[in-house]
């Protein structure tokens, strides 16, 4: 039986998403230790802040599924599981879930952290396969709908972006958040540019997509703006029915979901949606100002975004945006991207910590800028004749090799500590006057750096952003266990605190006095990102220290 050539070119797509998504994972997952006792794992991020909280949540969630199984989602069951202390639910519980199951099914594969409460590498692991299925779906949509070359464009694109794989390396949401938001526009991008309003079943489906992403992270309020726009625009009237049943399906299947809601459903969905905003105060680090999180400038989300992905992905996506081939499939795209920036940009809408809140709009921004990257390949190509063809040539030619050597550029931020990575432009121009936040995550104290402390050592902390980490750090990073390290917050007291000082780079929290080595201190360890300094350890012991001013 000969094999048709439509059959043979899903077979290539399908063959090309695997490769992709198998690629993804290893450039993930092969920078996932934080600090394993004798591991032959290469040194990837320390703990980050959020980690310890997330791994905690999620073994919590997956011991009660391996108790009760499909029964904690039973009216009888589910307050023995929820009604517990000690769950939060401070964020809905599938990202986490996720991280816990990963904690739980590869702990034994990665030996380390035996003696620790929790194995970090391996809940890392939810967030590598997150990203794998990301890139497999983007391969898969992209090669079915626009060819193999876009489709390969997108991924390389996407990966290339040092944020997209630095929080893809730890047990974060924001990677998972990604997965679920994509996966919930793709059925978007699908069916809902067609001709045709979408049926009863594509509505159903897309909107239960919606409701797993809402069973992720609130970010999935940020969905129904889009579609309804969308439809409005595209559909008018026609469109009220399918869009009703959408927004009824994921609104089940949030409610279905989350047990924690039916113990006092007003006042549960109260607290989640209307105060989550209401959280302690987060300082951003931005064109070398410190702001508040709700009084940070309009364009903070915009010009992160160009700032921190390679400007590869700019101009192709730009290029993209102006093509008068532009199809409906792309001015989605567009919206998806733009109108989340646009809510975060809103005054009075908390922002910080670079790119992690609106990180979920990157796949959709590769998609468009590989069809831009492949609409300037086949123009180059089309350069053959004409007036001005070899100037043309020659212009295009120069083009890609300017974005190809930047692009490499940026992707060579893609090592331990690519969650602070930025393009090459706006390196160059941090490294002389910090524009930018430097080491927001704390990733930078990895076991590589903790091999670096004397062994039987006080070491003080600064910043310190949350009263459990120091003891969440002491608890989870085996290295610390192992040569038997102390940590406990600086207070700013020169006269009083002397000795190792840890200086964590996170320019809105560590006050600028700390920010230069002080007369007769010594230099002990110290991390960097090319010239940018994540993390320093000092020993202040002889050090003229006279001061260190509040904010």
């Amino acid at each position: 039986m000969t094999v048709g050539p439509a059959r043979y070119r899903s077979w290539i797509v399908w063959v090309t998403a695997a490769v992709a998504g198998m690629t993804a994972f290893v450039l993930s997952a092969s920078c996932i230790n934080h600090g394993l006792r004798d591991s032959p794992l290469p040194p990837g991020p320390g703990l980050t802040v959020d980690e310890s909280i997330n791994v905690r949540q999620g073994q919590f969630l997956f011991d009660a599924f391996c108790r009760y199984g499909p029964l904690m989602m039973l009216p009888d069951t589910a307050p023995e599981v929820y009604s517990d202390p000690a769950y939060l639910p401070d964020h809905v519980p599938l990202a986490r879930f996720a991280i816990g199951a990963a904690h739980g099914l590869a702990s034994w594969l990665i030996s380390g952290a035996e003696d620790s409460v929790a194995n970090i590498p391996a809940a890392r692991l939810a967030s590598s396969i997150g990203l794998a299925m990301t890139v497999c779906l983007l391969v898969a949509f992209a090669g079915r709908r626009f060819g193999i070359g876009t489709a390969v464009c997108s991924a390389v694109l996407l990966l290339g972006m040092p944020r997209v794989v630095g929080h893809s390396r730890i047990a974060a949401l924001e990677t998972l958040t990604t997965l679920a938001w994509f996966a919930a526009l793709l059925p978007l991008l699908a069916w809902w540019t067609n001709v045709r309003t979408p049926t009863m079943r594509q509505s159903m489906l897309s909107g239960f997509l919606w409701g797993v992403l809402l069973l992720t992270k609130i970010q999935a309020i940020l969905l129904p703006p889009v579609i309804i726009i969308w439809v409005l625009l595209r559909f008018g009237r026609q469109g009220f029915g399918p869009l009703l049943l959408w927004g009824v399906t994921g609104i089940t299947v949030f409610c279905c979901g989350w047990p924690w809601l039916w113990l006092d459903p007003l006042e549960n969905a109260s607290n989640y949606f209307l105060r989550t905003a209401e959280r302690p105060t987060v300082y951003c680090w931005y064109l070398s100002e410190r702001f508040a999180d709700k009084s940070v400038p309009w364009h903070f989300p915009f010009v992160m975004t160009v700032v921190t992905v390679p400007l590869a992905v700019t101009v192709c996506g730009a290029v993209r945006c102006v093509q008068k081939t532009r199809d409906r499939v792309d001015l989605l795209l567009i919206l998806s991207v733009a109108l989340p920036l646009a809510v975060f940009a809103l005054p009075g809408t908390p922002v910080y910590d670079g790119t992690r809140l609106f990180l979920f709009v990157m796949p959709a921004l590769a998609l468009l800028a590989g069809r831009g990257l492949s609409d300037l390949l086949e123009s180059v190509k089309s350069w053959q004749s004409g007036e001005y063809a070899a100037l043309k040539r020659v212009a295009g030619c120069v083009l890609l090799v300017l974005l190809t050597a930047e692009f490499t550029d940026s992707a060579l931020n893609i090592g331990p500590f690519a969650a602070d990575g930025y393009n090459g432009l706006v390196r160059r121009t941090n490294e002389l006057s910090p524009l930018f936040e430097s080491c927001y995550w704390g990733d930078a104290l990895n076991g590589e750096f903790w091999r670096q402390v004397p062994e039987d050592s006080t070491v003080f902390v600064a910043p310190v952003l949350h009263s459990l980490r120091l003891p969440h750090m002491q608890a989870m990073i085996p290295v610390i266990q192992h040569r038997r390290l102390r940590l406990e917050p600086y207070l700013y007291d020169p006269h009083q605190q002397r000795g190792l000082v840890l200086l964590i780079y996170r320019l809105a929290d560590l006050r600028p006095d700390l920010w230069e080595v002080p007369a007769g201190a010594l230099v002990i360890a110290e991390v960097r990102l090319r010239d940018t300094i994540l993390a320093r350890l000092i020993d202040t012991t002889h050090a003229t220290w006279h001061e260190v001013r509040e904010w």
